[in-house]
């Protein structure tokens, strides 16, 4: 589904326009980063993406760290589409993961069926329902509920969270 038709049935027409346009305040802020966003990307499925950042934890968070920001910018920016297996391996060669090993792990129905419990889990219990979505919490405090909250937001909003936390 292009990217367009994607907004607006989730935020309306004039959200859509603004991704068509590159304009307000999502691509403000990307371009401030150096993101150029690829108004006609296409939404796909992210379940193999998200199964490559499994295994990529798998071997460690800087590793998952480093192949997310690779697949963020081959996805926002360059227009890869994100369920494409040539480029999430490609994406995973980029960053040192062995090919052939991501494969296995992407392609294995139980990994699979693992990453679509942790999505459904994460958007029952966070209300997860897009990225990114932050979820912090003070491990000193367990009892007391995380603050949750999705999409691009200021460095002022999250420092104010961690204020509260601590």
């Amino acid at each position: 589904m292009p990217i367009a038709t994607y907004i607006a049935r989730k935020y309306g027409p004039a959200a859509a326009a603004a991704t068509k346009n590159k304009s307000g305040h999502l691509h403000d802020l990307a371009k401030k980063l150096g993101i150029d966003f690829d108004p006609d990307r296409v939404i796909s499925s992210t379940i193999k993406s998200h199964c490559l950042l499994d295994f990529a934890a798998s071997q460690s968070s800087e590793k998952q760290n480093e192949l997310a920001e690779v697949l963020f910018r081959g996805y926002f920016a360059d227009g890869n589409l994100i369920s494409s297996k040539d480029f999430l391996l490609a994406s995973a060669e980029k960053v040192g993961l062995d090919r052939s090993a991501a494969e296995s792990h992407i392609d294995t129905p139980a990994v699979q069926q693992r990453v679509r419990s942790e999505v459904d889990e994460g958007r029952a219990r966070y209300q997860v329902n897009g990225v990114p979505h932050f979820i912090i919490s003070n491990e000193s405090e367990p009892a007391k509920k995380p603050y949750t909250f999705s999409g691009a937001q200021p460095p002022e909003t999250i420092l104010s969270i961690f204020e509260r936390l601590v």
